[in-house]
């Protein structure tokens, strides 16, 4: 009887070792069933929010008319590269439906999470030879401009459609030969599990199209149609919120970018998934200066801010107690930008923080620059710092302003004049050489800051003419400049203070004001191309890592600190002074 109770225990625990086996086998086998349940639910939630925002407008039933239709459908999240699906056909409805069909098959198949949901409808459709269609690469601003989607258009097989973000973020597009790059393209094909092609066809379909985006929160956005806004979510006004949002994102990616030793991750290509490897001191500094400037008071974020610091300081040395200065080589020598920059960094940090705890290392790199300068307002832009002998008198003119920038701040937290008598010695020997025509961000941003201090009608002529001389330049450019944007918001300061102290200034009454005016807020919305949103971001490889900063386009989606930096300077204060520009355009129309 002993036995046989032991022997129907021992069943027992297998039948239920067995139960639980089923259950879980059972669980597992259903498991990517559930998850594209849901994601298939997803997907019919956004687009059915942008299909209740948009699908009545007047843009969306022009589409429907057509008798031909082109209609793409992306999904992205933050960890996969976008999938996409497109086709061509006639009516809206049948083409609507074959996408949404399409692309269904394709999250099942790949078990695709969605965050995002973007739809592009085709608004014209223009079939052009191979030849000519390469003339419109060559034709953009620079690489990775080409805005539009194509179809390439095959005799003896179904046709490749590609938008605009697959050409881009795959380099299908060779922008140094103007063409299509048939390798890359074959490389996305397979990657995406289609067929590949041997050859590219004689005939481009090229499509213009109207684009919607529904984001992780199910916030829906129409995204621009012309030129190079293409493909962002359109703001008909730029209000404070979302510049808050931009710089907060912005700034929380530079702290990401701290390390443990307090150097940043110098930078990313996000076209190619890789880490800038070099490193420059000199942006370090700047990255610093971004960071004290916007980042929010607190004690954690004091302490990465901290950290940079003591990277910084690390790599400097001090010379006869009174002075330091920033190493900038193996050869132990020092430029005057990173001295300036270094200097400015502090700066900032003790002024943010109420903190002056490196108030004397900003003292000995202030003297450090001052022992830069010759009596005439000239400053050497490269020395040996072991015996101060000069190894190089220029560098750039960028040195000069960053230096002069230093020490105007730095007079303004100590009250010692020495520091500005040198700032000034230096800006009139600038003004002598013609600086004013240079058109520099940099000269702005020195000639903005010492007129916080000094009303000399020099400075603010010559802060005047700096804007003017590349004013044209700016409102024609079309491409996007961080650098041109601050300066016109540094421009913008100085010339509010003119206003403002109701100063007798003579370049005033030959200064284009309204144009001034209206170009800062033509920029201020172009220059959000600079910006990284989801809706762009969604078809690198990994996007998550890479959205809701600044970067450069053009530079293989650079994203380096000091890109960061300037963007992060011009949008800051863009939204101080957004009211003013608003209200001295309103007063001259």
């Amino acid at each position: 009887m002993k036995n046989i109770v032991e022997f129907l225990k021992k069943i027992r625990i297998w039948i239920i070792f067995f139960i639980i086996l089923v259950i879980l086998s059972i669980g597992f086998i259903a498991l990517p069933f559930v998850i594209n349940y849901n994601n298939i639910k997803i997907l019919d939630e956004k687009l059915s929010l942008i299909e209740q925002k948009y699908f009545d407008t007047k843009e969306v039933k022009s589409v429907k008319d057509d008798e031909e239709n082109i209609i793409f459908i992306s999904v992205g999240n933050s960890e996969r590269k976008a999938i996409v699906e497109g086709v061509y056909g006639g009516d809206f409805e049948s083409v609507y439906n074959e996408t949404k069909d399409k692309i269904k098959e394709e999250i099942r198949k790949n078990n695709y999470a969605i965050e995002n949901v973007k739809i592009d409808l085709a608004k014209t459709i223009k079939q052009i030879p191979m030849k000519q269609f390469e003339s419109l690469i060559k034709a953009t601003a620079g690489d990775y401009l080409y805005k539009n989607d194509i179809i390439l258009d095959y005799e003896n097989r179904e046709d490749i459609m590609l938008i605009e973000g697959e050409l881009n973020a795959n380099r299908i597009i060779d922008y140094s030969k103007n063409k299509l790059d048939l390798d890359k393209l074959n490389e996305y094909l397979s990657s995406s599990g289609k067929k590949e092609v041997g050859y590219l066809p004689e005939n481009v379909k090229v499509i213009t199209h109207y684009s919607y985006f529904c984001d992780d929160k199910n916030e829906v956005y129409e995204l621009y149609n012309d030129n190079l806004n293409v493909g962002r979510r359109k703001l008909e006004e730029i209000k404070i919120e979302d510049i808050e949002e931009i710089l907060t994102n912005s700034c929380n990616y530079l702290v990401n970018m701290i390390q443990d030793d307090g150097k940043f991750i110098y930078g990313y290509s996000a076209i190619l998934n890789e880490k800038l490897e070099s490193y420059n001191i000199v942006r370090h500094a700047g990255a610093i200066w971004a960071l004290s400037a916007k980042c929010e008071v607190s004690e954690e974020n004091k302490q990465k801010i901290e950290s940079t610091i003591d990277y910084l300081i690390s790599n400097s040395n001090d010379y006869d107690y009174e002075k330091k200065f920033i190493i900038t080589s193996k050869q132990r020598k020092s430029n005057l930008g990173a001295n300036g920059l270094a200097l400015v960094a502090i700066c900032e940090y003790i002024d943010r923080f109420d903190d002056s705890k490196y108030l004397d290392i900003a003292k000995k790199i202030g003297n450090g620059i001052i022992a830069m300068q010759e009596d005439n307002g000239k400053l050497i832009h490269e020395i040996n710092i072991d015996d101060l002998t000069t190894t190089r008198e220029y560098v750039t003119e960028y040195y000069d302003n960053e230096a002069t920038l230093a020490l105007c701040k730095l007079y303004g937290i100590t009250k010692d004049d020495k520091y500005l008598k040198s700032a000034e010695k230096s800006l009139q020997y600038f003004i002598k050489n013609d600086y004013a025509n240079r058109g520099s961000h940099w000269f702005s941003y020195a000639l903005n800051e010492v007129t916080k201090y000094v009303d000399r009608e020099e400075y603010y002529t010559a802060g005047l003419q700096n804007i003017e001389v590349k004013l044209q330049n700016i409102s024609s450019k079309r491409i996007t400049s961080h650098t041109d944007f601050e300066m016109l918001l540094q421009g913008f300061e100085l010339y509010d203070r003119i206003l403002e102290k109701k100063l007798k200034i003579d370049e005033l009454n030959k200064f284009p004001a309204k144009q001034f005016l209206t170009v800062i807020q033509d920029r201020a919305n172009f220059q959000l191309n600079s910006y990284l949103y989801p809706e762009v971001a969604m078809y690198l490889e990994k996007p998550g890592k890479y959205q809701k900063t600044f970067y450069i386009r053009t530079d293989n989606f650079r994203i380096r600190i000091d890109d960061i930096q300037h963007s992060m300077f011009g949008y800051m204060r863009y939204k101080e002074n957004k009211d003013k520009i608003e209200n001295y355009l309103a007063k001259i129309d």
